[in-house]
């Protein structure tokens, strides 16, 4: 039996529900998606919706820092890059129509993990970042303008407040 009264339960539910619509009208299905896969996980600890980009980029910041003197960060952000949809998925998501402006920031965050990923974890050829990575990025870079990839930059660093080793700017 849970301790904790049903009307406190009830506003803790709906405190969340909010939050998750929040994520959902700022950074769309994808950031829903990943944030669910993300909480079933456990992967980042306990967090607020309302905190879960800054908790990515914290997490994925960190391990990569720490990547060549500790084996575990390396297999963390592996788990990380493992709850990431799929490159199809992600292709699907550029197509016209199907984003809106600030769900591309969202999307570049996913970009620059991937592309800082398999650069420091794929030797010597890189075929996946060769063959997926950059296909990918450079049909995300050529569907936006220059003006909208500035502003996209200049939010994920607000939203994120700062980790600047992870923004990769084209």
């Amino acid at each position: 039996m849970n301790s904790i009264p049903y009307n406190r339960r009830m506003s803790g539910d709906r405190e969340e529900l909010e939050d998750v619509q929040m994520l959902l009208n700022c950074y769309g299905p994808i950031a829903i998606t990943l944030h669910m896969e993300m909480k079933t996980s456990g992967i980042l600890g306990e967090y607020e919706s309302v905190h879960f980009l800054k908790k990515l980029v914290h997490f994925y910041a960190k391990n990569l820092m720490e990547m060549e003197k500790n084996r575990f960060a390396l297999l963390n952000i592996r788990r990380l890059v493992s709850l990431f949809p799929s490159f199809s998925q992600l292709r699907k998501i550029l197509r016209p129509h199907t984003y809106r402006g600030r769900e591309m920031i969202f999307f570049k965050l996913l970009l620059d993990i991937l592309t800082n990923y398999y650069k420091a974890t794929e030797i010597p050829l890189f075929k996946t970042l060769q063959g997926k990575v950059i296909p990918l990025a450079l049909s995300f870079y050529s569907s936006q303008s220059t003006s909208t990839l500035h502003d996209i930059v200049e939010e994920l660093m607000v939203v994120t407040e700062s980790t600047s080793t992870l923004v990769v700017k084209y």
